[in-house]
């Protein structure tokens, strides 16, 4: 049979043909068919090839030209389309999900009978077979199969007292997995609520198929036959038919696999790897950590381009003679170009995959996507994009047949299970249509029940559908809620709409000359947040501000470090004594520095402030910087001190100073000494600390105590004011560090220092969880290679 279909699909490529014509066959070929071999291949298949040609009807060239797909009631195994095959492999991967459902729920209008309903669907899915085969692995075959069913549809029906019961009910059958093997890939129920004997009851309907056997497309096929049904059932004409259809999804998912071979999938493997070859992927920032693998768990956000918005991008895109797909997928490049900083943007978007006559009326997952490709300039103007990506569109739907799944193992992109191959942002703009609308009835049967909070699913990082079927452009944007905060998402559809409001009116200039922030955003970002007239603590150096916190929270613990912890009295004595013994013995002035190479530990913080105590501004090195980044430092600072521990005192002969091993000397200071008065202002100096040295020699930043003081007030307003206990985790050389080590001691928190290697993520969280923080400051990078469950009860900022 594929050698067969295989012989046709070259034939029609070629502009041949053959057909049966008095019982016989007739061909017509260009001169490279003419031959022996095929010759030889008509006549050992010659009854098959009969066969085959009457069963489809084909008795003319006409008719061959146009019969793509070919029907074949002999075959004994169907397989799957490679569209349903994807989905398969996500099922047997995944052991059941409910990220592939299509749930849509209706409320039945007045009069409206469920008997009726229920005859019209259960007349569509005889009619279409992909809505009653199982799917099933053949192991002879060794691939999954198509099996259709006989059986009726099973309709469950249930009574309820009210709207929030059905609900909580519906939610659950909205969500529970398919079992594709063993049932049909649609699931119907009807919920009737009676509240009052003397109301007529609400009924509702549930309609929930699986993506596997339905695309968008398919949703306007299943509501016509569904109102034509009815009107059948209604008016008692039992010899209701509607016209047969030519084939069946599984015969189109047959061709599907016959048709791609050979030249033609050449020819469009050969067009999709030189169109995305050496692509940038979008890197479009996130609120959250990426989660080792997709959850699908998801939420939306929505808004409305005004009337007049909405009509001049039309009138935009009648002018250029272009889409309106074209017209809005250019504004969205442009979005995700201010938002990445990119001037590639590389999206998805689906296709229908209906080019063939024979599949227009077929229900069924035919849906495939395509990648699209923008490039951005400073200069170029909104309507030469529109135009650049409108000729892309036009030219990329002739090579739309080659499945996205084919496209990735081609190639060989790693599959990863956090995030969808190649882009992971979709787009795409539909004329939606009102559902329930009993399409060419003039009376509705069903209107359309929203599935808010009922159904909040997401497969990629965003996905963006601009419905087109109103006056106003609706766009729907949903997004994965693992990656993204509400917050953010209702700002990128502001964002979005203010865009299109400019390139609407604008659309001959620059676009990268627009900006995206509302004169509301503007006016909050510039003058309210940027205000220079705030009022902070007037004089004060961060020792006064510790020496407030040693009185006030003299017995509370500031510091928790392998099972102990110090209080604020005992690290205030503590520097109070280290402080005193370095002025004496080491003639520490105002503004010297004194190196600071510890790992973390109780010690370091009493170390930072008895240099602050002193006078002298302390100089971070980490212990694991290189060689002669460590000499350069000291030797940069003029550093005449370091404060280090026995662990690295033969690993520093570099350095000809004095050294002092706190986890060895501390101890023997005399307690007799006494911090002999030193004048330290807001100006000195408090710390130092140098840049990673990337581009030349690493610079020295030095930090005074005013600044210190300034950052303490705001970040205590910001995020600090409720917080208990920070952790300490970093290196003490990078300045995100002074968030957990000085600011939680001049604001009575409780720092819980974390000793260990960070590489060690199940001993990091244990110390997170045995120490009960709630504030961890992080950099992106650590943060993603900790699982994601860990700070399931933290907030992101």
């Amino acid at each position: 049979m594929e050698s067969i279909l295989i012989f046709f699909n070259d034939l029609r490529e070629n502009a041949g043909a053959i057909w049966v014509e008095n019982d016989g066959l007739v061909f017509s070929a260009p001169k490279r068919f003419q031959n022996e071999t095929t010759r030889n291949f008509i006549s050992g298949n010659k009854p098959r090839i009969l066969t085959l040609l009457k069963e489809n009807g084909i008795f003319s060239k006409e008719t061959f030209q146009q019969q793509l797909i070919i029907k074949d009631s002999t075959v004994n195994y169907y397989p799957l389309s490679p569209a349903q095959e994807r989905l398969w492999f996500i099922e047997q991967f995944e052991e059941g999900t409910n990220a592939y459902h299509i749930p849509d729920v209706y409320q039945l209008e007045s009069g409206v009978r469920k008997e009726g309903i229920a005859y019209a669907l259960r007349q569509i899915v005889f009619r279409h077979e992909v809505l009653r085969s199982y799917i099933r692995q053949n192991d002879e075959l060794n691939y999954a199969v198509q099996v259709p069913g006989e059986e009726p549809l099973a309709i469950d029906q249930v009574t309820l007292s009210d709207k929030d019961e059905m609900k909580r009910e519906m939610k659950k059958d909205i969500n529970h997995p398919f079992h594709l093997s063993d049932n049909y890939p649609i699931r119907v129920k009807f919920y009737t609520i009676e509240t009052d004997e003397n109301l007529e009851p609400e009924v509702f309907l549930l309609i929930n198929i699986h993506h596997i056997a339905r695309d968008g497309w398919s949703n306007h096929i299943f509501n016509s036959e569904m109102s034509a049904y009815y009107e059948a059932w209604e008016n008692a004409d039992s010899s209701f038919q509607l016209p047969p259809l030519a084939i069946q999804y599984k015969d189109y998912a047959l061709w599907q696999k016959t048709y791609l071979t050979g030249e033609v999938v050449n020819q469009q493997l050969q067009y999709w790897k030189q169109k995305i070859s050496n692509f940038q992927p979008l890197d479009f920032p996130a609120d959250f950590s990426r989660p080792a693998q997709t959850n699908y768990q998801g939420a939306n956000v929505s808004f409305q381009a005004s009337k007049a918005t909405s009509h001049q991008l039309r009138e935009l895109a009648l002018k250029l003679g272009v889409s309106l797909n074209s017209v809005m997928l250019s504004a969205f490049n442009i979005l995700l170009g201010k938002y990445t900083g990119q001037m590639e943007i590389v999206t998805g978007s689906p296709t229908a995959n209906r080019q063939h006559r024979q599949t227009e009326n077929l229900i069924g997952f035919f849906v495939n996507t395509q990648v699209n490709r923008a490039f951005l300039s400073e200069q170029q103007s909104f309507e030469q994009l529109v135009k650049e990506v409108y000729n892309d569109q036009i030219e990329a739907q002739a090579y739309q047949d080659l499945p996205f799944a084919r496209l990735v193992d081609e190639l060989k992109i790693e599959r990863d299970p956090a995030r969808h191959p190649i882009f992971q942002i979709i787009f795409e703009v539909q004329n939606f249509g009102r559902q329930g609308d009993g399409s060419d009835s003039k009376r509705n049967y069903l209107n359309s029940f929203p599935l808010d909070g009922l159904y909040e699913i997401e497969r990629f990082d965003l996905s963006v559908f601009i419905d087109a079927s109103q006056d106003e452009l609706y766009t729907h944007i949903s997004y994965a809620s693992t990656l993204y905060k509400k917050s953010t998402m209702e700002q990128f559809a502001r964002h979005f709409n203010q865009l299109l409001s400019l390139l609407a009116v604008s659309y001959q200039e620059p676009y990268s000359k627009m900006g995206l922030l509302s004169e509301q955003e503007v006016e909050a970002i510039i003058y309210q947040r940027n205000k220079t007239d705030k009022t902070y603590p007037g004089g004060k150096t961060i020792l006064d501000l510790f020496s407030e916190q040693a009185v006030a929270s003299s017995e509370r613990p500031a510091l928790l470090f392998e099972g102990k912890y110090t209080s604020y009295a005992k690290l205030n004595q503590e520097s109070d004594k280290l402080a005193a013994f370095l002025i004496q013995n080491y003639n520490i002035k105002p503004n010297d520095c004194i190196g600071l190479m510890l790992n973390r530990s109780d010690n370091m913080l009493i170390a930072i402030f008895a240099i602050l105590k002193a006078g002298a501004a302390y100089v971070a090195v980490d212990p694991a910087y290189p060689v002669n980044r460590k000499k350069y430092i000291l030797e940069d600072t003029s550093t005449q001190v370091l404060i280090t521990q026995s662990d690295y005192l033969f690993d520093i002969d570099f350095f000809s100073g004095n050294l002092f091993a706190i986890d060895l000397q501390l101890e023997t200071i005399d307690v007799a000494i006494s911090l002999p008065p030193v004048e330290i202002t807001p100006s000195n100096l408090a710390y130092i600390l140098y840049t990673s040295g990337t581009t030349g020699k690493p610079k020295g930043v030095m930090i005074p105590h005013s600044a210190v003081v300034n950052y303490i007030n705001n970040v205590n307003e910001v995020f600090l004011s409720s917080v208990k206990i920070v952790d300490f985790s970093t290196s003490i050389a990078f300045d995100l560090t002074v968030t957990t080590t000085i600011a939680p001691l001049l604001l009575g928190k409780t720092i819980a220092i974390y000793g260990g290697e960070l590489s060690n993520a199940e001993m990091y969280i244990q110390h997170l969880i045995d120490n009960k923080v709630d504030f961890l400051k992080s950099t992106p990078s650590l943060l993603a290679n900790l699982p994601h469950e860990a700070f399931k009860g933290y907030k992101l900022n």
